[in-house]
């Protein structure tokens, strides 16, 4: 088949020839072509290409604002800590009229929950209640009428775990588990397949390489990558591991250059990007590094965030990556920034109404 396809092409090039001499990636500098790509290929189109384009990937990159008016882009803040109190309230940053406004609110308040955008939907997934009970709920927003539901809940209760979409399901994994009097760090991991006809509970995966509490995890290229977190004594680590859905195991991937407990982490261009959080000896961190998985080169330093903060949250769309939230010292933020890949910089974005630390953030563009 790769045979004849090649022969087809060349016969397609002898009949059509093209006096070009210049490379993809020069071509792609011309912004207009970019846009036009873009908006042929669509959002989720774009992303894909990106990550296996290098050339694609620079020149979306450099188009960002561009294509966040071409597809409306909107992040969502859910739940989370402030002042010591378990948080309902959602809010909407709409990023071309960079306003923060309420949104529908939680059926219950959740502190240290993850949130994931799937399918037209966000689920805010598992956290800590109002009474330090520690949920196994599971709640899904639709996009589409602006209403939260309750959905099947996980195995078990997870405050402050990670959780991603991959291949169309949604994962859990670590966290922590009050069994009074000891609160234990979580290595089991979880799946919900929101598309089967029995979707009426969570199926268990391999377990993790070890115990990880506010760890961070994202979806790069249909593999599952779950990244630093703390163990069961606390301390931060800078491990990382990748799940790979076909094969069912679980694989290390290199160390991040700093241990990083309750983080910001998201995927774009077919990289992973981490940020702020808190190291081993809970020092607030205020390093951003990089990594691409398929490269043995391992995490890059690639910028700094304005201000040392954990509890802060990241969420991508279209190769542009938001970092929100976050505590400061003793106080929560409601700090907004859009890094800048070409030189590192920040741009900030407006203020969260409430500020919060260790809430949901999912990003979702073309609603609204």
């Amino acid at each position: 088949m790769a045979w004849l396809h090649r022969r087809r092409f060349a016969e397609a090039r002898r009949r059509h020839p093209l006096q070009c001499h210049e490379s993809l990636e020069s071509l792609l500098q011309a912004k207009e072509l970019s846009l036009t790509v873009a908006a042929r290929l669509g959002l989720s189109g774009s992303a894909t290409a990106s990550a296996a384009s290098r050339a694609l990937r620079g020149s979306l990159a450099a188009v960002g604002p561009e294509l966040v008016a071409m597809f409306p882009l909107h992040l969502y803040a859910i739940g989370g800590e402030a002042g010591g109190d378990a948080l309902a309230s959602v809010e909407r940053l709409d990023v071309r009229e960079n306003r923060w406004v309420q949104s529908a609110p939680l059926r219950s308040p959740r502190s240290g929950c993850a949130a994931v955008a799937l399918s037209g939907h966000i689920y805010a997934v598992g956290g800590c209640g109002v009474d330090g009970e520690d949920l196994r709920s599971v709640e899904r927003f639709s996009l589409w009428d602006s209403e939260w539901e309750e959905v099947p809940a996980m195995s078990t209760g997870r405050d402050e775990l990670a959780a991603a979409a991959c291949g169309g399901c949604l994962y859990a994994m670590g966290g922590s588990h009050l069994v009074w009097p000891v609160r234990h760090v979580l290595d089991s991991a979880e799946q919900f397949d929101p598309r089967s006809h029995s979707a009426g509970s969570w199926q268990a995966l391999p377990r993790l390489s070890r115990e990880r509490c506010a760890a961070a995890a994202v979806a790069v290229r249909r593999r599952l990558l779950v990244l630093g977190g703390c163990d069961e004594d606390g301390v931060a680590l800078c491990s990382a591991e990748s799940f790979d859905p076909t094969a069912g195991r679980w694989v290390p991937l290199p160390p991040m250059k700093r241990p990083r407990c309750n983080f910001a982490a998201a995927a774009a261009g077919g990289r992973v990007l981490v940020a702020g959080g808190y190291d081993d000896n809970t020092r607030d961190v205020d390093t951003v590094e990089h990594l691409d998985p398929w490269q043995s080169i391992g995490w890059e330093s690639v910028a700094r965030l304005p201000v040392p903060r954990w509890g802060v949250r990241a969420a991508s769309s279209a190769g542009t990556i938001f970092i929100v939230g976050g505590k400061v010292n003793e106080y929560e933020v409601g700090d907004t920034q859009c890094m800048d890949h070409a030189s590192g910089s920040w741009v900030s974005y407006a203020q969260l109404l409430q500020p919060r630390r260790s809430f949901g953030l999912a990003a979702v563009s073309g609603f609204g």
